[in-house]
């Protein structure tokens, strides 16, 4: 497990038991207040539906934080598609462009064709960590 999963796991179990550990801890002082059955019932309620309130809003906090980190990396994707289309296109012209032009023998132009993939492909590394840690900053 990458640290980075293992950093986002332990903030959620903290999370979690910081709210369990409010309502318990409240629940618990409503049980030794000197209150009549009717009066803490009513607290009790009362401290249940805004446990429940601030869990609906968290899950739309983070309902809505999946939704634009989706939108976000499904827009990256679609850039990075046409850029590694469009470079590709083009590292296929320059072959056929160069191979028209030389003289070299097939061995030559597949070796440089090689090299021109291995460049692309350092390229589109590089680009998918930039996406990686622009998405990380933002989180």
């Amino acid at each position: 497990m990458s640290e980075e999963k293992m950093n986002q796991s332990g903030v959620k179990d903290f999370l979690l038991g910081a709210f369990i550990g409010g309502v318990v801890g409240s629940v618990v002082a409503m049980l030794y207040a000197p209150k009549s059955g009717r009066e803490l019932r009513a607290d009790i309620n009362a401290q249940l539906n805004q446990a429940v309130q601030k869990t609906d809003q968290l899950k739309q906090s983070v309902v809505q934080k999946g939704t634009e980190i989706m939108d976000y990396a499904s827009e990256k994707s679609s850039q990075l598609t046409k850029s590694v289309k469009d470079q590709t296109k083009d590292l296929v012209e320059k072959v056929r462009a160069f191979s028209k032009e030389s003289e070299q023998s097939a061995e030559d132009v597949l070796k440089d064709a090689q090299k021109a993939i291995h460049d692309l492909s350092e390229e589109i590394d590089k680009k998918l960590e930039e996406l990686k840690e622009q998405e990380v900053k933002e989180q």
